[in-house]
């Protein structure tokens, strides 16, 4: 089935609009990552997916984006927060944002020492070789206060003007 992104959202979930007009609700589980593993779709995307029922609902799964995204480009950082720490200090996994993959910061590529609950900014590279993970590069201690002011915007896309009307639809599945 196809249809397009009605209501896209980086809360957790999307709508999706199929062609015959009816709306479906999409958990972020169910969605694509983009090439460094951000989980989201926007409004407006069209997209490709399957139907189950859930709690007596029809909702998408196997979400394909069909549109054109835009590349991440170079320069993109994300905010990281330190939620796990290996026993001699030497790495940890960060918690990312967008439903992500928590991605992997060795002390070679960070500054000071790792604590939890630390937030991180860094750049993100793709699992390398036969590794699962994602990885950050270029990555800085981030203080509270920069933290709390900077937003982690979604993703935009180059498909067609968000449509509306999500509020009306049920979110059981």
């Amino acid at each position: 089935m196809e249809g397009l992104v009605a209501y896209g959202s980086k809360e957790m979930f999307a709508f999706l609009r199929s062609n015959d007009g009816a709306t479906y609700f999409c958990p972020v589980q169910n969605m694509p990552a983009d090439e460094i593993g951000r989980k989201y779709l926007t409004a407006g995307e069209w997209v490709s997916f399957d139907l189950y029922e859930s709690n007596k609902k029809l909702c998408a799964r196997n979400v394909k984006v069909l549109s054109a995204r835009k590349p991440v480009p170079p320069s993109y950082r994300e905010i990281g927060t330190v939620i796990r720490i290996s026993p001699k200090g030497d790495f940890c996994f960060l918690r990312r944002p967008f439903f992500a993959d928590d991605v992997f910061l060795s002390a070679s590529r960070a500054e000071g020492n790792f604590r939890i609950g630390q937030k991180f900014s860094y750049k993100v590279s793709a699992p390398e070789y036969r590794g699962r993970n994602y990885h950050a590069r270029s990555a800085r201690l981030v203080s509270e206060s920069e933290s709390s002011s900077k937003q982690m915007r979604r993703p935009s896309s180059t498909a067609a003007a968000p449509a509306t009307e999500s509020s009306a639809i049920s979110t059981n599945c």
